[in-house]
Order: C-alpha cells, then structure tokens, then sequence
C-alpha cells in the first residue's frame, strides 16, 4: 500500500502566541510541521487538547488497523472488518 500521508510518529506540541501561532501544531519528531489547529469557542479545553493527540496519533492507529486487517484477511470477524472500513476512511479508498 501506498502511503499518501506524511510519515509518523507525529507528536502535538502547544504554542502559545497569537493568531495562527497560538494553538495546538502538529508535527513529526523533527520538527516538520503538519497541521496547525486553534480552539474554537465552542469546544472545552480538554476537547481541544484530545482533539491534538488524537491527530497526533493518526499515524499509529493507521499501522495498527492495517496490522489487523492483515491478521483477519481470510475471515468476516467483525474487528477485521472494523480494521478495513477505518483504513478506508484514513485512507480515502
């Protein structure tokens, strides 16, 4: 499979300032940005911050669900099938 996202391990790093500066940026371990996400007024703090580490962690359940749909491949187990309708998503397939 190919991959059309940029590699993980991805992290969520806050960054206080103001305007685009000032939020939760999303990055690799070197430092490459990926995405960029400020809190709406709507959402609590701890949505916002779960929101971060859920993107951050992307990357990882991708590798996880691609393990399990490798795992159940020759069955109609329900988590194979969760595994392949979630790497359908991730993945735009």
């Amino acid at each position: 499979m190919e991959t059309k996202h940029t590699p993980g391990p991805w992290k969520s790093n806050y960054r206080k300032g103001t305007g685009f500066d000032h939020g939760y940026i999303i990055e690799r371990t070197n430092g490459q940005s990926i995405a960029a996400i400020n809190r709406d007024s709507w959402q609590t703090s701890g949505e916002y911050e779960a929101n971060a580490r859920l993107i951050a962690a992307a990357p990882d359940a991708l590798a996880l669900a691609r393990a399990v749909a490798g795992h159940f491949k020759d069955t109609d187990a329900p988590l194979g099938q969760m595994a392949r309708d979630f790497i359908a998503k991730a993945t735009g397939a």
